[in-house]
């Protein structure tokens, strides 16, 4: 049938048969079967002749084409792959401005508590969740009091200790309200809280009848108060809200030699980073507190991804906000939930955490194995990809040009000195 494919007839090839004449010439002229009136040699250089004007005179083999196809479609496979696989895990570096910022301290260089605050004076303070008291070292009975307020009246001021957390601690901090009050809470599902502060002699303690204001001497001049916070049978994390005014309320903190209202200590190390607001909403409805910024990708030569306000931002650090619902209970720092901090050293840093009155400045390197951005429902996935991560890497670059600029010079050589043999 015309449609059915016929079988090519191979043609014997000439010069096959004229090589097999001169092998038989050579061959019975060494064997000595020469025939009478012969000559072997000339016969030899004729059939000798006519192969090399058949060679020259032939037309080329015809070159296969799949290998070349094969190499193509192995390469256009590889490229795709390529954009569509991203590196497992990246830098980044974060520069944001931010109305509310959440963190848990992961475990630093070395062992013990981690210094969170340098000290801090105010003219006012109060401080919630409380279960004891020691005034000069000595515990006072506080009753039913759980809160503080703390006012001082004369010419002196509280003056917040430097403050230690124990590694596992939540910290969340929200930019100043319009009084310029400033609210720290912290949260940690076993160990001990505690804060300790300087009272000026001349200070007005609320509630007046707690023990803490009928103990307290002005005669004795400034004492030394510590508030701590407890677990409570196990079911629930200790936790400490402060608030503390300072006046004047100072400007943005993203201006140059801005005051601060919340001293952070430097490179504060943390395994979990939230730019997510907890309070208010329906369950699993999340609010982004972020003002802006800008994100940059170290894997990547320092890809800028700039941060619009309201997006979320997922770090990969901490509870992945897509998975836990976000309900007004967990305005709470102690509503958060996630693994135990390991016993690896943090993997994020924040190098600044600065505190004005219209947003937080936020610097901070994390090593991420998840980053996204965008709406509740419609992410971007910011992890580069490889075929991005193999453009940014100029050695390989330059391994791989040399290597082929070298392979195709001894290659053309090899062909120039096969022609010539």
């Amino acid at each position: 049938m015309w449609f059915r494919r016929r079988e090519a007839t191979l043609a014997p090839d000439p010069g096959e048969a004229l090589r097999s004449a001169i092998r038989e010439h050579v061959r019975r002229a060494v064997t000595g079967e020469v025939q009478a009136g012969s000559d072997p040699v000339a016969e030899v250089q004729r059939l000798a002749q006519l192969l090399a004007a058949y060679e020259q005179s032939r037309p080329p083999r015809p070159r296969r084409v799949w290998p070349v196809v094969a190499l193509l479609l192995a390469t256009a496979l590889a490229v795709s792959a390529l954009l569509f696989v991203r590196v497992p895990s990246t830098e980044v570096t974060l520069a944001l401005d931010l109305s509310s910022l959440g963190f848990r301290i992961g475990h630093g260089p070395e062992p013990g508590r981690i210094d969170l605050l340098a000290r801090v004076n105010a003219d006012q303070m109060s401080i919630d969740d409380v279960d004891a008291v020691e005034l000069d070292d000595r515990p006072v009975a506080t009753g039913e009091a759980s809160s503080f307020t703390l006012s001082a009246a004369g010419a002196g001021s509280i003056s917040l200790h430097p403050l230690q957390v124990p590694v596992g601690t939540w910290v969340r901090v929200n930019r100043p309200d319009a009084t310029g009050a400033l609210t720290l809470e912290l949260g940690h599902p076993d160990a001990e809280l505690e804060v300790a502060m300087t009272l000026p002699p001349e200070i007005e303690i609320l509630p007046a009848d707690a023990g803490l204001a009928t103990r307290f001497d002005p005669n004795r001049g400034a004492q030394r108060g510590v508030f701590r916070a407890g677990a409570v049978d196990g079911s629930a994390c200790a936790r400490l809200r402060l608030r503390w005014q300072a006046a004047p309320a100072p400007v943005s903190p993203s201006a140059t030699g801005a005051p601060d209202l919340a001293p952070f200590r430097a490179a504060l190390p943390v395994d979990a980073l939230l730019f997510t607001d907890l309070e208010g909403g329906d369950q699993g409805t999340q609010y982004s507190t972020v003002l802006g910024g800008l994100l940059y990708l170290e894997a990547v030569a320092g890809r800028e991804v700039e941060i619009r306000r309201d997006q979320l931002l997922d770090v990969g650090l901490g509870p992945a906000a897509s998975e836990q619902g976000v309900s007004a209970d967990a305005a709470d720092v102690c509503g958060i939930r996630s693994a135990p901090p390991a016993l690896l050293a943090a993997p994020a840093r924040l190098m600044r955490v600065a505190v004005g009155a219209d947003a937080i400045a936020v610097q901070a390197e994390a090593s991420v194995h998840r980053l996204s951005t965008g709406t509740a429902n419609n992410r971007l996935n910011l992890m580069p990809r490889s075929l991005e991560w193999l453009q940014t890497r100029q050695e390989l670059l330059l391994f791989w040009g040399t290597f082929g600029s070298l392979f195709g010079l001894a290659y053309t050589v090899l062909l120039w000195w096969r022609g010539n043999r």
